[in-house]
């Protein structure tokens, strides 16, 4: 769906959307899965978790809740935001960000609660609004957002992993390389399915002509290395970027799903 409706068209600007995903060399199923919605400027990825086929059920459910659940929201309410000041329309994002990712815990515990496959499946989430000049990123779990630079070059993390290891970096008891092989990588310490509670952690990022958005899952995260997506990113186009990364995490070992998705803010053609 792409068609942007004349009463909130204005709030959401052009841009491109590419995505990639593979299996990797070791797992059985695909559990990674990603939505968006450029019309209405949204775009998810999920990593789901849980056996017998859960976790890819988990991970589909969260991208496309939070992809159509934000549709429907620009629907309802898009023309009155119009009339808002950018700091109430602020305040409405993050609290809808807040009670759908609540909603989309509930649900996916609902469903685990009635089909006997998917009990104890979860997933992670990493929800992007682009919203004029700015991204509003909603994040539970390890998968990861980036936002890369093309005027400084630079690729810096949007989000802090919630997990185990994250913990113990910062406490000092590991250093970013010990993380990368500790047997305790994949502990989570908040994903969506898991407890009764969960709450976001909700960044606002510039988004200029200059930047792009990486959303990736940790099977592309915990091989390839900051520094080489910056490359990848800063030498060719995204559809290539993403690509190359994508083949890179395979030839790294593949160990897990790999899924990467860039989004970059249509340019802007000189009159």
């Amino acid at each position: 769906m792409t068609t942007k409706p004349n009463a909130w068209s204005s709030l959401i600007p052009d841009f491109l959307v590419v995505d990639y995903t593979d299996i990797g060399h070791r797992r059985e199923t695909n559990e990674d899965s990603m939505a968006w919605d450029i019309g209405a400027g949204v775009v998810a990825l999920a990593d789901g978790m849980g056996g017998c086929r859960a976790g890819e059920v988990a991970s589909a459910m969260a991208v496309s809740l939070f992809t159509n659940a934000f549709r429907c929201w620009l629907d309802e309410l898009g023309v009155h935001l119009l009339e808002e000041s950018p700091e109430t329309q602020a305040q409405y994002l993050r609290t809808w960000l807040l009670m759908q990712v609540q909603s989309i815990h509930d649900s996916i515990l609902d469903a685990a609660a009635m089909i006997p496959d998917c009990m104890g499946m979860g997933t992670t989430l990493c929800g992007v609004i682009i919203w004029g000049d700015q991204a509003w990123v909603a994040h539970v779990g390890d998968s990861r957002v980036y936002a890369y630079d093309r005027d400084t070059h630079v690729l810096h993390r949007l989000t802090r992993d919630h997990s185990v290891v994250q913990e113990q970096i910062d406490r000092g008891l590991l250093t970013e390389e010990m993380a990368r092989t500790s047997s305790e990588r994949h502990l989570l310490t908040r994903a969506l399915g898991i407890g009764d509670e969960v709450v976001p952690d909700i960044t606002i990022e510039s988004f200029s002509e200059n930047k792009v958005l990486v959303l990736c899952t940790d099977g592309m995260s915990d091989v390839v290395s900051e520094s080489l997506m910056a490359r990848a990113i800063r030498d060719h186009p995204i559809e290539l970027a993403g690509r190359l990364l994508l083949s890179q995490a395979n030839t790294l070992g593949g160990q897990d799903n790999i899924s990467i998705v860039l989004i970059e803010k249509t340019k802007i053609a000189a009159a």
